[in-house]
């Protein structure tokens, strides 16, 4: 299962374990939405990301 689309909304892992415990499942892989660089996706990823940098985010200043 992937989460992490666009489309999920905050409420994904609990309609997630709604269906889990609906459907009986009782394992599941579950993995995040990661675009591969130089694909369509990841560039349009990349320029409405909406995410705090990095070096930001640690307070380091970001690479040159």
């Amino acid at each position: 299962m992937i989460v992490g689309l666009d489309r999920d909304g905050p409420d994904v892992f609990q309609r997630t374990l709604r269906f889990l415990d609906s459907a009986r499942i009782d394992a599941l892989q579950l993995n995040i939405m990661t675009p591969l660089p130089g694909t369509p996706r990841a560039q349009a990823h990349f320029e409405n990301v909406t995410r705090i940098p990095e070096a930001a985010a640690t307070g380091q200043s970001p690479a040159p």
